[in-house]
């Protein structure tokens, strides 16, 4: 059977036995995203154990929306807070301005 076509192949060492060995560039991909294990031509299992480039993303913008929301959350206990300060400021005014303060 013969492949017609052109390929991207990802070229990498195994970490066992240094032996070279070629990928698709796709199924090195789909390796790096879902860390599941492949193997070298002579049988020594191996995995990306780091995060890949679209992983770390995902976990930034997960860590930017978190700080986001407690920011915003903060926000708006601070804006309560002055309102709430500001009544009271207002009702002493009052009291002054009343001469009962």
């Amino acid at each position: 059977m013969a492949w017609t076509g052109n390929f991207n192949y990802e070229i990498i060492s195994c970490y066992t036995c240094k032996m070279y060995f070629g990928m698709t560039a796709e199924f090195y991909k789909q390796r790096q995203e879902d860390h599941n294990d492949f193997y070298c031509p002579s049988g020594h299992a191996q995995f990306f154990s780091e995060k890949g480039s679209e992983e770390k993303l995902r976990a930034s913008l997960q860590e930017e929306t978190e700080k986001r929301t407690k920011a915003e959350a903060c926000c708006r206990t601070t804006k309560r807070s002055l309102i709430s300060t500001k009544g009271v400021v207002t009702k002493l005014k009052k009291k002054i301005e009343a001469g009962t303060g």
